[in-house]
């Protein structure tokens, strides 16, 4: 199936510069349908002899100027739409991953030695020792390397508590 071209779906339609420039002779002749009665007739007689790609330029400014003036709108209604967006950005972006950041700094405060974890490039390991910034982590027998507490993505298993077991 053959799409038509774009020139094809407008074959009836070719404006000339003859039809452009009297149909803007048209706009700026002072009758009461042209959209450039507001322009003072020095300007009217200028657009008549305008080159046809002014037409666009011409109607705009005369739409411009012949814009009513409107009252004062309420601040508060202009930037409703921008607050709307900023709410929703807060409880779908930034409230979420605020909580995702808590529970990571409690995450890596809450670890101690002898915890399974997983950094962040995929190293499992169990924590040697717990230092201020870093932490050791034996990842096979006399392998041990010193990593940061940021790069510590999950915890594998924790380590068992010290409390006695009662047995019944």
């Amino acid at each position: 199936m053959m799409m038509p071209r774009r020139s094809d779906s407008f074959s009836g339609f070719s404006p000339t510069a003859s039809s452009i420039t009297s149909f803007l002779k048209f706009l700026c002749s002072g009758q009461p349908f042209g959209l450039l009665t507001q322009l003072p007739l020095s300007e009217r007689e200028r657009c008549a002899k305008a080159p046809p790609y002014m037409i666009s330029t011409i109607l705009f400014l005369a739409q411009q100027q012949s814009a009513p003036a409107t009252g004062q709108s309420n601040p508060l209604l202009t930037f409703a739409p921008l607050i709307f967006m900023f709410i929703i950005f807060y409880f779908l972006l930034i409230r979420p991953q605020q909580k995702r950041q808590k529970e990571q700094r409690n995450l890596l405060a809450s670890l101690k030695t002898g915890d399974k974890v997983i950094t962040s490039s995929g190293i499992h390991g169990l924590i040697a020792n717990v230092k201020e910034t870093t932490f050791l982590v034996k990842i096979a027998d006399n392998v041990k390397i010193e990593i940061e507490k940021g790069s510590i993505a999950t915890v594998a298993k924790s380590a068992p508590s010290e409390e006695p077991k009662t047995t019944s």
